[in-house]
C-alpha cells in the first residue's frame, strides 16, 4: 500500500474523530461534577434525591421515549431534543442548601457535555432573538454549591424567556419559592414550559419558545402542594399570586403527571392555595435567580 496514502488516511481519520468529539463533548469553561449521569427514553433513577412522589411523567409517550434524562449536582431534568427545551427540572430545596457563597459572576450558558450539540440550543439561537436565556432551575438556588451553580448554566436548563418576564415576575416567584423553602424547612420544586401554539414559535435553529412557564411546589412533610402558570410575555405584570392554580389543573394543561406515585384522592386533598403559599412580591431584583 502506498505509504503517503496511509499517512493521509490516518490524518483524515484523526480530523474526523476530533470533529466528532468536539461535536458531542465541547470544552467547558468551568468545572462541573464528574458524577453526571444521563439516560435516554427511560427516567434516570440516579436522581431520586430530587423527587418525593416520583418524577413527573409526560402523557405523550413519544416525548418520553425521545427525551434525555439527566442527573446534575443540584437538579434532575427531562430534556426534549425536538423542542430543544427541557420538559421539566426537579429540585429539592432546603434551608441549608440555599445558604452559601457560590458565585455566578464569571458564568455564562454553555453546551451540555452529555447531549449531542445538534439537539441543544446555543448562543447563536438566542442572538438578536428578543428572548433571554431563562433558567428553569435558577442559579440562585445553588448558593451552597459552586458545581451545582455551574451546571445550572447548561443550555439544557434554559428556555427562551421574555426579558421583562424573566427579570420581574418570574424572578419574584423564584425568590418567593426560596423564602417558602426556608420557612417550611424544605420544598420539592418542579419547573417547566407549556406549549399551546400550533405551529410553535421558534428562534434560531428550531428552538421552541414556551407560551407559558410553570412551577410546582410540594412540601414533602405534609404533601401540601400548589402551582403557578405564568404566560411567557412582558405584559403580565409583577404579581405572580394571581397566576396560582391547582396542580391537577396544571397537569391537564401541561400533559404531565407531577405526582405519579401519589394516590390521586390524596393528591386532591393536598391541593392548597393562598395562605402560606402566597408571598408579597419583592421589587428588588435578585440577580442570583
Amino acid at each position: 500500500m502506498n505509504k503517503p496514502f496511509v499517512i493521509y488516511a490516518f490524518i483524515l481519520c484523526s480530523i474526523v474523530n476530533i470533529c466528532h468529539a468536539k461535536n458531542f463533548q465541547p470544552l467547558l469553561e468551568f468545572e462541573v461534577s464528574k458524577l453526571r449521569s444521563v439516560t435516554q427514553g427511560i427516567p434516570n433513577h440516579n436522581c431520586s434525591q430530587f423527587q418525593t412522589n416520583g418524577f413527573p411523567v409526560a402523557t405523550d409517550k413519544t416525548i418520553v421515549n425521545r427525551s434525555y434524562y439527566t442527573c446534575r449536582s443540584g437538579y434532575a431534568t427531562q430534556y426534549d431534543p425536538v423542542e430543544k427545551s427541557p420538559v421539566w427540572t426537579a429540585e429539592h430545596l432546603t434551608a441549608a442548601t440555599l445558604k452559601g457563597n457560590a458565585s455566578r459572576s464569571e458564568l455564562s450558558f454553555v453546551q451540555d457535555p452529555d447531549i449531542p450539540r445538534r439537539s441543544v440550543a446555543n448562543d447563536y439561537d438566542f442572538s438578536r432573538s428578543g428572548f433571554q436565556r431563562g433558567h428553569l432551575a435558577p442559579a440562585g438556588n445553588f448558593k451552597n454549591d459552586q458545581l451545582a451553580m455551574n451546571e445550572s448554566f447548561f443550555y439544557t436548563n434554559a428556555v427562551p424567556q421574555a426579558p421583562r418576564h424573566n427579570m420581574h415576575i418570574w424572578n419574584y416567584l423564584e425568590a418567593a419559592t426560596r423564602e417558602i423553602a426556608t420557612r417550611r424547612g424544605e420544598l420539592f420544586v418542579i419547573t417547566g414550559p407549556v406549549y399551546t401554539s400550533n405551529p410553535r414559535k421558534k428562534i434560531g435553529a428550531n428552538v421552541s419558545v414556551p407560551d407559558a412557564l410553570y412551577k410546582v411546589l410540594i412540601d414533602p412533610r405534609t404533601n401540601e402542594m400548589t402551582a403557578f402558570l405564568i404566560p411567557n410575555s412582558d405584559d403580565v405584570g409583577d404579581d405572580f399570586n394571581k397566576f396560582q392554580m391547582s396542580v391537577r389543573n396544571l397537569e391537564k394543561l401541561a400533559a404531565i403527571n407531577f405526582n405519579p406515585e401519589l394516590n390521586r384522592k390524596l393528591s386532591d386533598k393536598s391541593e392548597v392555595s393562598g395562605g402560606d403559599w402566597v408571598m408579597p412580591r419583592s421589587r428588588k431584583r435578585n440577580r442570583d435567580s
